[in-house]
């Protein structure tokens, strides 16, 4: 594949919790997964892991292990989303009707809404709410701001200096979770 000119290959790992990924029937496991990426890397290739949250039965256990995974996988390029349970899916048929008809689907929109009305986790609201934004601020955000500092070209000089002080000033103000950022 490299011979021919890719770059990149994209994977839907979508958890690194063996549970979860049992759950979304996805045949694998995080250890497969893992090898899957150090094949990848060795072979000169990028990483895009594509990670989902707010799975059915979801708990903190399975996103620390998910964040324990993009630790040793080391993608290049992280992509998250949470789960919504979108019409004609089995989550979405599972819910019940009242739920099903009382999700305002109006105001959905493809980029994330940290208040979505449906948790199908195995958390409550708040608790799921507390650890999704706990994630997206301390490992997301800051994983994709040195993504972009790191393929955004040199010659936009005003772009990279913003992302460079995003990163700095995350690193000044939690210095101890910035040495934990899979980057």
């Amino acid at each position: 594949m490299k011979a021919a000119g890719c770059i990149q290959v994209e994977y839907g790992f979508e958890s690194g919790s063996d549970a979860m990924l049992r759950s979304l029937n996805k045949n694998t496991t995080a250890e497969m997964n893992l090898r899957a990426a150090r094949l990848t890397r060795e072979a000169g290739l990028r990483i895009f892991a594509d990670i989902m949250f707010g799975l059915p039965g979801e708990t903190e256990e399975d996103i620390r292990a998910t964040l324990r995974f993009l630790r040793r996988a080391r993608p290049h390029v992280i992509s998250s989303a949470r789960m919504y349970p979108l019409p004609g899916t089995a989550v979405f048929d599972s819910l019940p009707e009242a739920v099903r008809d009382s999700i305002p689907w109006a105001d959905y929109a493809y980029m994330d809404s940290p208040d979505f009305p449906v948790n199908v986790t195995g958390m409550t609201d708040a608790q799921f709410s507390r650890v999704y934004r706990e994630v997206e601020k301390y490992r997301l955000r800051p994983a994709v701001a040195w993504q972009l500092l790191r393929d955004t070209p040199r010659e936009d000089a005003r772009r990279r200096r913003g992302l460079a002080m995003r990163l700095l000033r995350f690193c000044l103000l939690h210095p101890l979770r910035a040495a934990r950022v899979p980057w």
